[in-house]
């Protein structure tokens, strides 16, 4: 069970406490012990023997031999995963559980496979997330501070690579779990490579095709969409395949999402006005906009350089976009067409209400 905001409160308090005093006292520390102690501390060391450190060497020992053991502990786990803790317990959509328990309508897996996958899944994303917030500056997430703001960088990394293999460890009790490996193994490839050419694009300021981009956001929001589906099918006895209305599924997500970041004041609250801008990137409609006006002198180009947190000078920007070079309205057809298409490989499929009426909900996109 996740922790409580209450349980992580001392976690999150003593952090924020050493991070504000331990520069200032490691300086005072340095310059009232002196380069005479130095000697001093040498000299301690010289005459203490194997013997002296006997317990010392005893603790290495068994705690080396511990970490061996099939059944590790784990205890110090809630210290390691806070950050992540500290995220879970942030109110979300919890889109990616609305559509497990809809795709499990046609696959009917077993309850306690269908939570299994429901964990991996959930936790790959929300540590996904962590890092995700790193590498884009964000301030916020769900409408509270980052956790890298929370707890440092350095430790929100960590929990977020902690989890990965936290999720990967809960393959073992999946039916077929070598099969289960490679899935997971395969799509979270998938993921890094995703995102790794949205950050190269977003760095080099270099505009992909309208190709590339959607190659992109297939590996780096598809790619859980289709671990959803794939470890489901691996599971399931049906033969119905549901990996080409998630596949197109993905691809609308990601472009509402784009859009519903420079155009829905929900998506403000929650992380920011715009902030797509502010970090430069290259969304759906920020690269029809700069594929519009290729001239560097461009109001969409010289924001993109400025990754400015000004609300006025992203606003010009929208209002560029909106009504120079209409990326906002390009960018909402694109989702419209998608949004047919998913419906069109849905009626492929038996009849399935639950995902019908997901798919309705999906269409308020401002």
């Amino acid at each position: 069970m996740a922790a409580s905001i209450v349980q992580l409160q001392p976690i999150i308090g003593n952090l924020t406490y050493k991070r504000r005093h331990s520069l200032d006292a490691g300086w005072k520390v340095v310059k009232k012990i002196g380069l005479q102690n130095k000697h001093h501390c040498i000299s301690v060391l010289e005459d203490q023997t194997i013997e002296d450190l006997s317990s010392e060497i005893s603790q290495g020992i068994a705690a080396a031999i511990a970490i061996g053991t099939s059944n590790p502990d784990h205890q110090h786990e809630e210290i390691i995963k806070a950050p992540y803790s500290y995220l879970s317990l942030l109110p979300g959509q919890n889109f990616r559980r609305k559509l497990l328990d809809a795709c499990n309508t046609w696959l009917q897996v077993d309850p306690d496979v269908l939570d299994t996958i429901d964990n991996i899944v959930t936790t790959l994303h929300t540590a996904s997330l962590l890092i995700d917030d790193i590498q884009d500056n964000s301030l916020l997430r769900r409408g509270s501070p980052s956790a890298h703001i929370v707890f440092g960088v350095a430790q929100t990394i960590n929990a977020s690579n902690y989890m990965y293999f936290r999720a990967q460890e809960l393959l073992k009790d999946l039916p077929h779990s070598e099969r289960a490996f490679c899935i997971f193994t395969d799509e979270l490839i998938h993921l890094h490579e995703g995102q790794g050419m949205d950050l190269y694009w977003r760095d080099t300021l270099t505009p992909p095709s309208v190709e590339q981009y959607f190659q992109m956001i297939s590996n780096k929001t598809g790619g859980l969409f289709r671990l959803l589906g794939r470890l489901l099918m691996l599971c399931s006895t049906s033969e119905i395949n549901i990996l080409p209305v998630l596949s197109i599924l993905g691809l609308w997500y990601q472009v509402r999402d784009d859009y519903c970041n420079l155009n829905s004041s929900q998506m403000q609250q929650t992380k920011g006005f715009a902030e797509d801008l502010t970090e430069g990137k290259f969304s759906l409609p920020i690269l029809h906009a700069a594929r519009q006006n290729s001239s560097k002198d461009s109001v969409i180009w010289k924001v993109l350089r400025m990754k400015s947190e000004d609300p006025k000078i992203k606003a010009e920007a929208i209002e560029y976009m909106r009504d120079i070079t209409g990326s906002l309205d390009y960018t909402l057809k694109i989702a419209e067409g998608l949004e047919l298409e998913t419906e069109r490989r849905l009626a492929k499929l038996p009849p399935n209400s639950t995902f019908s009426t997901m798919i309705q909900r999906l269409k308020v996109v401002s």
